[in-house]
């Protein structure tokens, strides 16, 4: 196994995480996820797909996943070949000491997840990429150097962002249609998703049918998900001025007592104390 950790701390109350892996995976070590910052997934080699709200993507090298804050996502592995991947997690107030123009991560958005470089832009961008890994074990010290080599990499996907516009090309993964449906329904309408009974009444099939179905594909249960769903619904939903008896109605909960226990559960907040720190 081959991990190299590193937090790019140029900004001290926004430290950046960079991150390279090489290893033999286990599929019982990915689940579902989800962060308050931006995360960059850069996929190297390995049978692995990704889901990421409702795409579930067959990855191959030159795909990069840009998940925004608070988007729930996993890779999902196929079999035991070796799986090396890059990931950086940027906290979106990062580059707030640029004032003019543009900052290094403004083409990320919610619209745009996924991303095709040409052979060229792979291969520089994985050169920085390796640039940065190789000199977080051996110069530690030189952030700066590390900064350089990320503001270079982001220049090139940026660049890829540019030329592809809204256009998000990928290669749907060879999973039963049931499980890009019931992905589809939840992600377009989750306060109709209270439980896995409902779905599977809304999809006319068994409820035990569909969750083992669900789970071979996605190596979670589709509780565990629905949980996670409502979650990353409403830290979203909690960053406007929207009243909590809406939002535990529009993420699906029996009522706001029960979204208050629950995302207290999730993320030892509440949700009034998470949207104050975050508003």
């Amino acid at each position: 196994m081959d991990i190299k950790n590193k937090n790019i701390s140029i900004i001290s109350d926004s430290p950046i995480f960079f991150s390279h892996v090489k290893d033999i995976p286990h599929s019982s070590s990915h689940t579902f996820h989800l962060h308050d910052y931006i995360e960059i997934y850069i996929f190297v080699s390995g049978d692995v797909s990704f889901i990421i709200n409702d795409k579930y993507i067959k990855l191959k090298p030159g795909n990069i996943i840009l998940v925004d804050e608070n988007i729930i996502h996993k890779p999902v592995i196929n079999s035991q070949s070796t799986y090396e991947r890059y990931y950086i997690g940027i906290p979106r107030n990062s580059f707030s000491f640029i004032t003019n123009g543009n900052k290094p991560i403004d083409f990320i958005n919610r619209n745009k997840q996924i991303i095709n470089l040409s052979d060229t832009e792979y291969h520089t961008a994985l050169a920085y990429l390796n640039n940065i890994s190789r000199n977080a074990e051996n110069n530690p010290a030189d952030t700066y150097v590390l900064f350089s080599y990320l503001l270079q990499f982001l220049k090139i996907i940026n660049s890829a962002c540019e030329k592809s516009g809204n256009k998000t090309d990928f290669i749907k993964s060879e999973t039963p249609a049931l499980v890009i449906q019931v992905l589809n329904f939840i992600e377009n309408a989750p306060n109709a998703c209270g439980s896995v009974k409902e779905i599977a009444d809304i999809f006319h099939v068994n409820s035990s049918y569909l969750s083992t179905v669900f789970s071979k594909s996605t190596h979670v249960t589709l509780k565990q998900y629905l949980s996670y769903k409502k979650i990353s619904t409403a830290k979203n939903m909690l960053l406007t001025n929207e009243p909590l008896s809406q939002i535990a109605y529009e993420c699906g909960f029996s009522s706001c007592s029960h979204f208050i226990s629950v995302f207290k559960k999730s993320t030892g907040k509440t949700p009034k104390e998470y949207r104050k720190e975050n508003i």
